[in-house]
């Protein structure tokens, strides 16, 4: 008995809603857009990519050792600082 009166509530509402021309579901947000992060990382793995296949090696060796090199440079700057 509950159960349907949760159920006449919820579609009672989404009727209301309806008529109202109002859509549910979560906002477009910026990353669904394609910008921002997800944008930066398509660029990041495209250049990758690009530059395995000039040197004929596997993206994955190309992008380990920029984070090697990345890892390299922080704990560089970090014993620089003090």
């Amino acid at each position: 008995m509950e159960r349907e009166l949760i159920l006449e509530r919820t579609r009672a509402g989404l009727e209301i809603a309806r008529c109202q021309r109002r859509i549910g579901g979560r906002k477009p947000d910026d990353r669904q857009q394609g910008s921002g992060r997800k944008k930066a990382i398509r660029q990041r793995d495209a250049a990758v990519r690009g530059g395995a296949q000039l040197r004929r090696v596997d993206p994955y060796v190309i992008s380990m050792g920029a984070r090697v090199l990345a890892d390299v440079r922080a704990r560089d700057r970090k014993w620089s600082i003090q």
